[in-house]
């Protein structure tokens, strides 16, 4: 998620946006019946500097909007940070494999996102660009 601001936030602002967020994220994570996530995984801040070079990135790949498009929904394509591991990875080394760490880790995602939205509009999005 790109966040945008009017000014540079200090390091202290960036310390409390990344507790209120972290609530959120937990207070979800609690609520849907899981322990809470260590404050050290799962949510990273980092200053504008690389949003640039990010979307440019994607967008000079020759695709454009459908380059930006992808990135977004082409979870498969992913790669998780240092020993972690995203699903498609934890799909294919149960393929591969057969630990019963990676199949009770499988189980565990499919019950939790059953039923789950993948995508979904930000508020008002949908009506002021597809209406």
């Amino acid at each position: 998620t790109l966040l945008f601001t009017r000014h540079p936030l200090s390091k202290a602002q960036i310390d409390v946006l990344l507790q209120f967020l972290y609530g959120r994220w937990s207070d979800a994570v609690v609520a849907a019946g899981y322990r809470p996530p260590h404050s050290e995984h799962g949510l990273v801040i980092s200053r504008g500097e690389s949003a640039g070079d990010y979307i440019s990135k994607i967008c000079h790949q020759g695709l454009g909007h459908q380059g930006l498009a992808a990135e977004i929904s082409q979870a498969g394509s992913k790669k998780g940070r240092l020993a972690s591991r995203t699903v498609p990875q934890i799909i294919d080394d149960w393929g591969d494999y057969r630990r019963e760490s990676d199949r009770l880790l499988l189980l565990e995602w499919l019950t939790g996102m059953r039923g789950a939205r993948h995508l979904t509009w930000s508020k008002g999005f949908r009506t002021q660009y597809l209406a």
